[in-house]
C-alpha cells in the first residue's frame, strides 16, 4: 500500500485544512480525544486489485458522523469501495450517528462509489484561501463578536431563514458557543454568523450571510481579521451554493479559489418533520364539548325541598 500513499482522498475539509491531513500525526493525535470515536476499515480487494482503505470518525451527541479519508483513490475497484463505504456506514449507526456526511471534488472518482453507497447530494461548495491583508483592514474586526448562549435563538432563526431544507436535513445549526462569531449591526437584528475552526495548520471559516448585509466585503475581512490578526497561518473559507454573492467579494479581496466540491450525506435514519404544537393555544383552540344540563336535576332538587318543607 506505500505505492498508493498518494491516492489518500481527504473526505474532511476541516480535518485536512486545520491539522494538516488525515494520516498527519495531528490528526492521528485528535483520535485520542475521549469523546471522538474514529473506525479504519478495510475491504477484500478482488482480482488482484488492492485493499481499500477508510475510516470513519464521530464525536459523541452530535447528529452526523465524517468520513474521514479513503485510499487508494483511483487504483482501488469501485465495487470494493462501495462495500467499504457501507461497512464505515454502519460503524457511525451503531455510535448513534443519524447521517454521514463527505465533501468530494466533483471530478473525483470516489463521487460515483458513494452514490452507490446510497449518498446523496445536499449541496455544493468551494473553498478559497485568503492572503495576507493589509494593516489598513485591522479595524474592521471589532465588527464581529463572539456568540454567546442569548444569541442561539438569532443564530437558528437566521439558519432556518437562509439555508435550503436538503441542508438542514443533513447539518445541524450552528452552535451558540465557542470560536463562532456573529455581526449584529448596533445590538439590532443578527444579520451574519461565521463557524470557525482552529488548526495549527490553518483556520477553516464557514459564513452566513443575511441578503440584507451591504458591506459583505469589509465584514469579510473583519472576520479574516479577528480569526487570524497575524498571517501566521493560512485562513480558509468554505462558499456554499446559496452563498455564492460572496465569490465575488473574495476575488476582488485576492482570494485564491480551490477545486468546486459536493457535499453528500447518507442517512441511517427516515427524518420526518412533526408540528409543535402550544399547549396553551391548543386549549384554547380546543372546542367545549356539550354536557348533559343540570337544570332537570335542580328542578328536582328544589321540589323534593318543597315537599319536604310541607310536611
Amino acid at each position: 500500500m506505500i505505492r498508493y500513499r498518494r491516492q489518500v482522498a481527504c473526505l474532511d475539509n476541516i480535518l485536512a485544512l486545520t491539522l494538516g491531513g488525515p494520516l498527519s500525526p495531528l490528526a492521528i493525535l485528535s483520535s485520542l480525544n475521549p469523546a471522538r470515536g474514529s473506525y479504519t476499515g478495510v475491504a477484500s480487494g478482488g482480482n488482484g486489485a488492492p485493499k481499500p482503505v477508510g475510516q470513519v470518525h464521530y464525536h459523541t451527541g452530535k447528529r452526523s458522523a465524517r468520513l474521514a479519508f479513503l485510499f487508494p483513490e483511483q487504483a482501488a475497484r469501485q465495487e470494493d469501495v462501495v462495500l467499504l463505504l457501507e461497512q464505515l456506514a454502519y460503524e457511525a449507526g451503531v455510535w448513534g450517528a443519524c447521517n454521514v456526511l463527505a465533501e468530494v471534488e466533483e471530478n473525483s472518482p470516489l463521487y460515483e462509489a458513494l452514490r452507490k453507497a446510497g449518498f446523496v447530494v445536499y449541496a455544493r461548495q468551494q473553498i478559497w484561501q485568503l492572503e495576507k491583508l493589509s494593516e489598513s483592514h485591522h479595524g474592521t474586526a471589532a465588527a464581529w463578536q463572539p456568540a454567546l448562549s442569548v444569541d442561539e435563538i438569532a443564530i437558528r432563526s437566521l439558519y432556518q431563514s437562509l439555508v435550503p431544507p436538503l441542508v438542514q436535513s443533513a447539518e445541524a445549526c450552528p452552535e451558540s458557543q465557542g470560536q463562532n462569531l456573529v455581526y449584529r449591526p448596533e445590538k439590532d437584528e443578527l444579520l451574519a454568523c461565521g463557524q470557525v475552526w482552529l488548526g495549527p495548520r490553518g483556520a477553516y471559516i464557514q459564513p452566513l450571510f443575511h441578503p440584507g448585509v451591504n458591506n459583505t466585503m469589509e465584514l469579510l475581512i473583519g472576520l479574516a481579521v479577528h480569526i487570524v490578526p497575524r498571517p501566521s497561518r493560512p485562513l480558509y473559507l468554505a462558499v456554499r451554493s446559496y452563498q455564492a454573492e460572496l465569490e465575488s467579494d473574495l476575488t476582488v479581496l485576492g482570494a485564491a479559489p480551490g477545486p468546486r466540491q459536493v457535499l453528500m450525506a447518507k442517512y441511517l435514519v427516515n427524518m420526518q418533520r412533526l408540528p409543535a404544537f402550544n399547549p396553551r393555544t391548543a386549549m384554547l383552540e380546543r372546542r367545549a364539548e356539550p354536557t348533559t344540563s343540570i337544570v332537570p336535576n335542580l328542578t328536582q332538587s328544589s321540589k323534593t325541598s318543597l315537599d319536604a318543607k310541607k310536611n
